[in-house]
């Protein structure tokens, strides 16, 4: 029985090869089947927009059905191949093989029916194993050509052909969310508009308080007659321009507006206007430190303008700001900015000695010198001090020379005095000094030659010298 155990281990060989081919072409016949069905299923739901309930039922029909397909052509083959589940047997095996090689197809048959009788004589063992000898050396596995599978190949192109032709008509992203509704067939899902809002401003950016006017148009099959917008928990008509698209102006805006645009079939997105925050000025008080020698008490005024101040005045300027984050002191030659003392409030301080022209402006990250507030300061001059001198030397006949004087300066007189010397060494000066008083302007007399050291029989020159107060510039003085 040798030459019978070897024609049966041929039989096995050839059953594997079967059943290996067969997993072959089951393989591309459910690839092929299987995308088919997909792609029928996402075009039944793209074409008709199912609901929750049909969309459900679709879903579990192409489980069902890919189900079917992965046993059939899949794990029917693989379980046989395996001996999981039985399979052809070997009559069947040598019908098959018997037509690819008709020589041995009557001594195969024959072979497996002496096999299978309840003879089991001698004679009958021999005639088995006599049939075994004549067809040991034909391959039986040969019977099965995988390479016939490549018939099937060719279905494998319908799946890319349907994936190129969405392409090409422009409905692969549709189908995507075809599938995406089919894989969530309990969420409700609303069916597409015939038109939708778009916003046409490049940006939806304003300044606070400045008018923004918002284009919108529509892009559908169809164009609505009107539609509102809201905002801030108004709604207002759209304006419809020429083109059928619409326009709407929002006014005076201080903060950020959310706002959509509706008609009763079709709601936009939510969008933003951001409004750009404005950094203003709200007060600038000033307060003016005076000269110490002038004698004047610090002076304060609430609210900035054109003023006039004694040379050498320390000014500072106090600004309460709203959505600032600096403030700067510009002339037509620097630009200095402000301290901030606090949210909001900024000080500067500067001391005038010549007339100047400046402004005072208020910047933020989004917007640099928004606002611009322009101011003078005018300066009062130390002015020299003045004196005038009359005597009676043209008029005497007797007794002594008086000197009568008046002096000024606008902002008293800081001393007096009478300067003489030899008329002919004028470098070698003597000074006395005379009363006065903290008066702007005041009278003095003079006795010559009270005070004085004087030589006989030498001819002397005298003249005074009045000196102000200047506490910034230094003490000035005039001759008489």
């Amino acid at each position: 029985m040798n030459e019978y155990s070897n024609i049966e281990q041929k039989l096995t060989e050839f059953t594997r090869k079967f059943y290996t081919s067969e997993f072959i072409k089951g393989a591309i016949l459910f690839v092929s089947f299987g995308l088919v069905y997909l792609f029928i299923t996402l075009f039944v739901e793209y074409i008709f927009w199912l609901n929750t309930g049909f969309r459900t039922v679709l879903f579990w029909l192409f489980i069902l059905v890919e189900l079917f397909l992965l046993y059939r052509f899949l794990l029917v083959p693989l379980f046989k191949l395996y001996g999981l589940t039985k399979g052809i047997s070997f009559k069947e095996s040598s019908r098959i093989i018997g037509q690819h090689f008709p020589e041995v197809a009557d001594k195969l048959l024959n072979i497996l029916e002496l096999k299978e009788s309840d003879l089991n004589s001698s004679l009958v063992l021999a005639s088995i194993e006599q049939k075994s000898l004549e067809i040991k050396n034909i391959p039986f596995a040969k019977a099965i050509d995988l390479k016939k599978n490549r018939k099937y190949i060719p279905l494998l192109i319908i799946p890319f052909l349907v994936v190129l032709m969405s392409w090409v008509f422009g409905i692969q992203s549709s189908l995507q969310e075809s599938l995406q509704r089919v894989v969530n067939h309990q969420t409700t899902y609303q069916p597409p508009a015939p038109y939708s809002f778009t916003i046409l401003n490049k940006e939806l950016r304003t300044i606070e308080r400045e008018a923004i006017t918002l284009e919108i148009s529509t892009e559908g099959t169809v164009r609505p007659e009107e539609a509102k917008i809201y905002y801030n928990n108004q709604q207002y008509y759209l304006q419809r321009n020429a083109e059928g698209n619409f326009t709407h102006t929002i006014s005076n805006p201080i903060d950020n507006i959310n706002f959509y645009v509706a008609t009763d079939r079709v709601t936009s997105p939510l969008y933003l206007v951001e409004t750009i925050k404005t950094p203003t000025i709200k007060n600038i008080n000033l307060s003016i430190d005076y000269p110490l020698y002038l004698r004047r008490k610090k002076e304060e005024l609430s609210n900035a303008s054109n003023i006039v101040v004694p040379e050498g005045s320390k000014i500072k300027w106090s600004v309460q700001t709203k959505k600032t984050e600096t403030v700067a002191f510009v002339t037509s030659q620097t630009r200095s900015y402000f301290l901030q003392k606090e949210q909001g409030a900024f000080e500067f301080n500067k001391r005038i000695k010549n007339p100047l022209n400046y402004q005072i402006t208020s910047s933020n990250q989004e917007l640099k010198d928004y606002e611009s507030l322009s101011f003078s300061v005018d300066v009062i001059k130390d002015e020299f001090p003045q004196i005038e001198v009359k005597s009676n030397i043209d008029s005497i006949t007797r007794g002594e020379a008086m000197f009568y004087g008046q002096i000024a300066d606008d902002y008293g007189i800081q001393k007096l005095q009478l300067v003489y010397y030899e008329s002919d060494n004028s470098s070698q000066k003597e000074k006395v000094n005379l009363p006065v008083t903290k008066e702007n302007i005041q009278f003095f007399s003079y006795e010559f030659p009270k005070g004085l050291q004087l030589a006989d029989g030498v001819s002397y020159e005298l003249f005074f010298q009045v000196y102000d107060n200047d506490g910034v510039n230094g003490s000035k003085y005039k001759k008489s």
